[in-house]
């Protein structure tokens, strides 16, 4: 089957109630990408006599990939909630500023953590696949004064379900760049606690 070109491909994301149970996918990240890919082993048997393997046995079957974008202060919580551990709560700024968010993260340095996982929904809507069980497992950034801030990282997910149909309508999320607060303060909060 013929992939669609990257250019014509949307990936919508939800947020898991519990790990590997798909959820519909309302939102569309702008600022942050994600590239996450089928991963299949196998166990092949060629018998004397055969140039071709006669039994191929599927062992493990999962999706990896990468994200990458531009350091937003309304999508990086997507990265944090998933690779350190999920937000305790989120309370309206100091100086009752209703639009500032503080999002605290606690993360236990001695059990395990709690994350986020997320379904994906990657596709158009001529064809369109899906991920459950989505975690960030690796997740750095880099700020830099001329280049900007950037995010990058790794994703792990169960294995991929092909022909859906994507959640309709998704809202996307308009990006308040980070890059602004490298001369001005932005209007979240990050705490790790």
């Amino acid at each position: 089957m013929t992939q669609p070109t990257q250019s014509t491909q949307e990936v919508q994301i939800g947020i898991e109630s519990a790990y590997g149970t798909g959820v519909a996918c309302p939102t569309r990240l702008l600022s942050l990408g994600f590239d996450v890919k089928p991963e299949q082993t196998y166990d092949t048997f060629t018998p004397m006599g055969y140039k071709f393997p006669t039994v191929v046995t599927l062992i493990e079957d999962w999706s990896s990939g990468t994200i990458d974008g531009r350091m937003s202060y309304d999508e990086i919580i997507y990265g944090l909630a998933s690779a350190v551990c999920s937000p305790t709560s989120a309370t309206a700024g100091a100086g009752g500023d209703s639009a500032s968010t503080v999002w605290v993260f606690t993360p236990n340095f001695e059990d395990i953590d709690t994350p986020l996982s997320y379904t994906l929904q990657i596709g158009n809507d001529i064809i369109a696949e899906e991920v459950v069980g989505a975690l960030i497992s690796e997740l750095g950034f880099t700020v830099d004064r001329s280049a900007g801030a950037t995010v990058n990282g790794a994703v792990l997910a169960q294995s991929f379900t092909t022909g859906i149909t994507r959640t309709a309508t998704p809202t996307s999320i308009t990006p308040e760049h980070a890059d602004a607060a490298l001369h001005d303060a932005g209007d979240i909060e990050v705490l790790l606690v």
